[in-house]
């Protein structure tokens, strides 16, 4: 059986020593993979109320487009600036050497619509906060924020613990990494399993069962069975779980693939991209 973890392809070492390269488009090109990735995305979805998804460019559009899709949602668009047409809000973000601005239509978002934001990767949390201010100054709430992976290390759920935030993956500093609750298996989507907790080096269940919870599948659903959790595998040490991971406050033994890195700082699979 198959969880979404096990779709990230690691190259250790690359693009430099010390580094642990996790390539996500290996979700995104496998069709058991990508349906994990969005099937767990909608269910931490049952029994929010909202208008629109929000995606930032561009790893935001891959799979906050489909969510909107099933859903039967409108997708909002965040760019970079001067890649939108019309007239626009925006808002500066700090990265690692300097600052980026963001922007998305004035129109976009209407005061009172709620919204959820999805996204593949929150590491520091910048890009997503400054998404949430700009959603904020239009009139609208932020109800959910999804992510496929977090780094928990670069403590980005700390800047946004104002809001609601999941992610199907979380890979924890330099000790243990798990799957978060519900994500599902490939070849048996039904299939129950606790979800991990830090204890020393190892993973142990959690004291309660997690809860096991129905998608509808399609625009237009039907009620479905029942989906549930993976097992949470513990792997020592481990780092990014979006694009690579630096030893920056951890060291950084030499891994082997499928092995986890250190703490994290995140590129794109294949081009070096700040995000968060």
């Amino acid at each position: 059986m198959k969880s979404l973890e096990d779709y990230v392809t690691t190259i250790p070492d690359f693009p430099k020593p010390g580094i642990m390269f996790r390539d996500i488009t290996t979700i995104m090109s496998d069709p058991d993979g990508l349906r994990l990735a969005i099937d767990g995305l909608m269910d931490r979805l049952e029994g929010i109320d909202y208008d629109l998804v929000l995606g930032s460019e561009s790893r935001g559009f891959i799979f906050g487009t489909p969510v909107a899709y099933l859903a039967n949602k409108g997708f909002i668009m965040v760019r970079k600036k001067g890649k939108l047409p019309r007239e626009t809000i925006s808002e500066d973000y700090d990265l690692e050497y300097g600052s980026a601005t963001l922007e998305m239509h004035k129109d976009s978002v209407k005061p009172g619509q709620k919204v959820v934001i999805v996204d593949d990767l929150i590491a520091t949390g910048g890009t997503t906060e400054a998404i949430i201010k700009m959603v904020e100054r239009l009139g609208g709430e932020v109800v959910k924020v999804l992510f496929v992976m977090e780094l928990a290390g670069l403590k980005g759920r700390e800047r946004l613990k104002d809001y609601d935030v999941e992610s199907l993956l979380i890979y924890e500093g330099a000790r243990c990494r798990y799957p978060a609750a519900r994500s599902r298996t490939a070849s048996s989507p039904t299939a129950t399993a606790p979800r991990g907790r830090i204890s020393g080096t190892a993973c142990r269940p959690c004291p309660s069962p997690s809860r096991s919870q129905g998608r509808p599948r399609g625009p237009n659903p039907s009620p479905s069975s029942s989906t549930t959790t993976t097992p949470s595998p513990c792997a020592g040490s481990t780092g990014s779980t979006g694009w690579y991971a630096t030893s920056r406050g951890h060291p950084s033994p030499r891994a082997s693939p499928g092995s986890p890195g250190t703490s994290p700082r995140d590129a794109t699979a294949g081009t070096a991209s700040p995000t968060s």
